[in-house]
């Protein structure tokens, strides 16, 4: 059964008829991954997501595959071991998710970390997360550094370091956790909104969802229930219980894009500023992105904000550590503000709470998981089953999902993908993004019909993701799959109409154009 929007309603259908051995709330990439997780191992899984899969948390992080070297400056050994683990496993499964990426962290005057102290770092970071020789790190000299980043400051550089991170497309991580999941089996649906439990002997026994498309009420029997919910766990949680005590606190981390002709970089760089604080520039194609701010946010937490003041810190940081940059808001072509769902932990500042992850489990059998940080999303999602498969006290397989090739997986490099895709009349960029998109699965996108008033592989990739992604709207397309409004404002708007024109003649339930219009707008809204 392909998961499509034209097979929505068998799979609401679905939802109604049966009993699952477990109901999976939040669908960003822990509810993914644990989703994959209990599917493989023989479970009746199912999830619901009251937004688009991936619209919090998980589709505005700063794309990388953490090697945990921030870890290793808190102390924190275990999980750099656990999560360079991860990093790998990834790598394994799903190469066109995880590019490794050479990042160069600059020496300063006054700075933080020096030649010796990051040699020693570097040392004991390699030897716990299991870094491949080829990845090791390197000691540079200025004249190095200069020569990689030729913009960097002069003044006051001593050196540098450089190491690799992997560079990833959350949203698309999500997906293929879920498609591969759908594959075995399980049931996703979006815009499924909870509206509350019902209890048997004080357990859940059902769960109350919300079509948000048709406004149907659907009433979904299940044996266990799993909260994933990143920045929401607080109201599912209180929702079960309404006593239940606050248990995570949110940061805001804002990144924002330049075109290369206007910064140009093609080495990513992890800076210092003067708060204390390291910022990422990041080249992504024609595009380099800067990130992260973080500061504590209590506002609205599905559309949170871009303010002035945040672009305006990341500017500053660029402006002050690369030459000739002269930056301003009006160079901004793209952004995107995401929450961190941080356990709480009582006096401690934004930048200094754990991102460790921690399951809450309460009278009535609810399981509810917070923190983490991406890359550990498949052990979070393994523990959080662990705890579904104890409770069911029924024998199932063990956890095999450090095992599982994704649907993007294929043993022919990149290279042959782009040679294939140069002869059916894509240039090397169009070819690139495809590949860094679907993978393997890129070869079948170029089959699809292609779409009035968009490049051909955007709109072989939109005839795609409507057949095989459930894609309910054209926010979910420009944005979830494709990530195109987050790196370019305008380009959005000026392919919305194509989308909308597209999806409409294929019977897909729609808002009004202008709906979506005043979404991509309040991207850019710290523009006017």
């Amino acid at each position: 059964m392909k998961f499509s929007f034209s097979n929505r309603q068998y799979f609401l259908d679905q939802l109604l008829s049966e009993e699952f051995d477990v109901l999976i709330i939040g669908g960003g990439v822990t509810g993914a991954g644990a989703l994959l997780d209990a599917q493989s191992r023989g479970m009746k899984a199912c999830l619901v997501e009251m937004q688009d899969f991936s619209q919090g948390t998980s589709s505005r992080s700063t794309k990388l595959i953490h090697g945990g070297l921030r870890y290793l400056k808190q102390g924190d050994l275990r999980l750099v071991a656990e999560v360079g683990k991860e990093r790998n496993t990834l790598y394994k499964n799903a190469p066109h998710l995880t590019q490794p990426t050479e990042v160069i962290i600059p020496f300063v005057v006054g700075g933080s970390m020096g030649k010796f102290s990051a040699k020693l770092a570097m040392i004991a970071y390699e030897f716990l997360a299991n870094v491949e020789s080829k990845f090791k790190h390197k000691i540079l000299r200025k004249r190095d550094v200069i020569t990689l980043v030729p913009s960097i400051k002069k003044d006051g550089l001593l050196g540098g370091v450089i190491y690799f991170e992997y560079k990833t497309n959350d949203s698309r991580l999500v997906l293929e956790n879920l498609k591969k999941a759908v594959s075995l089996g399980a049931i996703a649906l979006n815009y499924t909104k909870v509206l509350g439990f019902e209890y048997t002997q004080n357990a859940i026994s059902a769960v109350n969802v919300l079509d948000v498309l048709t406004g149907r009420e659907i009433r979904i029997r299940t044996k266990t229930c799993v909260s994933a919910v990143g920045p929401w766990t607080d109201g599912i949680m209180q929702l079960d219980n309404a006593k239940a005590p606050n248990k995570v606190v949110l940061t805001k981390g804002v990144h924002i894009v330049l075109s290369k002709s206007v910064f140009s970089l093609e080495n990513a760089v992890y800076f210092e500023v003067g708060d204390g604080r390291m910022v990422f520039a990041i080249p992504k194609f024609d595009n380099v992105y800067v990130g992260t701010t973080d500061t504590f946010y209590t506002a609205d937490k599905t559309n949170p904000s871009i303010d002035l003041e945040d672009v305006n810190y990341l500017l500053n940081a660029l402006n002050k550590n690369f030459e000739h940059a002269n930056l301003y808001v009006k160079d901004v072509k793209g952004a995107w503000a995401g929450l961190r769902p941080l356990v709480l932990q009582e006096g401690k500042g934004e930048g200094e709470i754990s991102r460790k992850d921690e399951i809450f489990e309460t009278d009535s059998n609810l399981i509810a998981i917070a923190g983490g940080k991406l890359t550990g999303y498949r052990k979070m999602a393994e523990k959080v089953v662990n705890l579904v498969q104890k409770r069911l006290e029924k024998q199932f397989e063990k956890c095999s999902s450090d095992k599982i090739k994704f649907l993007g997986f294929d043993s022919r490099p990149e290279s042959e993908f782009i040679e294939f895709a140069l002869k059916n009349d894509l240039d090397q960029l169009s070819a690139e993004r495809l590949y860094h998109w679907f993978g393997s699965q890129a070869y079948a996108v170029l089959d699809y019909e292609e779409v009035e008033g968009l490049p051909i592989f955007l709109g072989k990739s939109l005839s795609y993701c409507l057949e095989n992604e459930m894609i309910c709207n054209p926010i979910d397309f420009l944005i979830h799959r494709t990530q195109v409004a987050y790196f370019d404002f305008e380009l959005s708007f000026f392919y919305l109409d194509a989308v909308y024109t597209f999806l409409e003649s294929k019977g897909v339930v729609l808002d009004k154009k202008s709906t979506y219009l005043s979404y991509l707008l309040s991207l850019k809204s710290f523009k006017s």
